[in-house]
């Protein structure tokens, strides 16, 4: 039940040139970080489990563990096992700052950039002494409530130097270039010296346990398995080859299906997944 979409060109005679906006990729690098609490040549160093949310949080009833949101997460030293209760997520993807390698104009470094990118990652997790789970509960209005499970965070911040264009201006008498998009936000005006940034991520929980105790209690570890892509690009005016504008042929969506069976029977046979291709050898 594959969807496709049938195109076809207004202009069935020749190509011409036409000016097009696009984003003009600059520079680009892949990432491949492994975020642990604990150090070694492998991995980068993150903080443990940090207690995410709104609201305080008492474990196993015992004052001695009651955190605030954004306080890192411990367990009493008889607590056995930690569980994901839920799904694991990249909660946040922001990019913190755009900027210059260096001052301006400096020989070697023009065009290059510093972006920095923060992370978030999500994750509710339960306790347990053996089978047993132990006790959470949330501070709501003037008392402590159970709940099945709390939310825990890490977060990382990562800079990585990339080629944005090289715009360079060394006389401070002179504005930068400005510019509004109504696409947008139709209200700027936003700086055109620096270049954008897109970054795409993929993570995964790698291991959730528990770190070295101190005194009374042990600290959350997650470790954090982090593919990231990251991109800067610009705003540019492109002369490209042509056939014309295309136009989209009817295609009716599709209505839902209330029986699963009938959504069944409408999928196209997997014949792909049976008899995957193989390359040939040269």
């Amino acid at each position: 039940m594959e969807n496709t979409v049938e195109v076809k060109s207004t202009n069935n005679c020749s190509t011409e040139s036409q000016c097009i906006i696009a984003k003009k990729v600059c520079d680009i690098c892949t990432q491949r970080d492994c975020l642990s609490p604990i150090p070694s040549e492998n991995s980068r160093l993150i903080d443990s489990a940090r207690l995410c949310g709104d609201k305080q949080v008492r474990i196993d009833q015992n004052d001695s563990f009651v955190f605030e949101p954004g306080d890192l997460l411990s367990v009493p030293l008889d607590v056995t096992s930690v569980k994901l209760a839920g799904k694991f997520s990249v909660s946040e993807c922001c990019i913190v700052s755009i900027d210059p390698l260096s001052g301006c104009c400096v020989t070697g470094q023009q065009g290059y950039w510093k972006i920095t990118v923060r992370y978030k990652f999500t994750y509710p997790i339960k306790l347990f002494r053996g089978t047993t789970p132990v006790q959470l509960e949330e501070y709501v209005g003037s008392a402590y409530v159970p709940v099945d499970s709390i939310l825990a965070c890490t977060t990382w911040e990562k800079t990585v130097i990339l080629f944005g264009g090289d715009i360079c201006k060394c006389n401070d008498n002179c504005v930068d270039i400005a510019f509004c998009n109504s696409l947008y936000s139709p209200c700027g005006p936003y700086s055109n010296e620096k270049p954008f940034a897109l970054v795409q991520v993929e993570a995964c929980l790698l291991q959730l346990d528990f770190g070295t105790p101190s005194g009374t209690a042990k600290p959350i570890n997650a470790i954090i398995g982090l593919f990231s892509i990251i991109k800067t690009y610009r705003i540019v005016n492109m002369l490209v080859e042509t056939s014309g504008d295309c136009l989209v042929e009817e295609n009716p969506c599709q209505e839902d299906i209330d029986d699963p069976c009938e959504f069944f029977s409408k999928l196209d046979f997997p014949f792909k997944d049976f008899d995957p291709e193989c390359p040939l050898a040269d």
